[in-house]
């Protein structure tokens, strides 16, 4: 679902559609709908790096091919 909704907020950014409007800090305004997404093992770097940023966040993990909330876990330490 993740993919699908970044890969329709890049179509939007090619129409210059106002929804893939952003604030200030370069957030969405109005597709803001999911939280920050990471794709592991892949957007590895990206999350240390903002993890790095916030470290007394707590992230949920969970891992593909999964469902009814199986195999999920919090992390708060990398």
């Amino acid at each position: 679902m993740v993919k699908n909704i970044k890969r329709y907020r890049k179509e939007l950014e090619k129409e210059n559609s106002p929804l893939c409007e952003k604030d200030e800090r370069g957030e969405y305004i109005y597709l803001d709908i999911i939280p920050m997404t990471y794709h592991l093992p892949g957007d590895y770097n990206l999350f240390q790096e903002e993890f790095k940023r916030s470290p007394e966040l707590t992230w949920i993990m969970k891992p593909t091919n999964q469902a009814q909330g199986k195999g999920i876990f919090l992390v708060n330490k990398l």
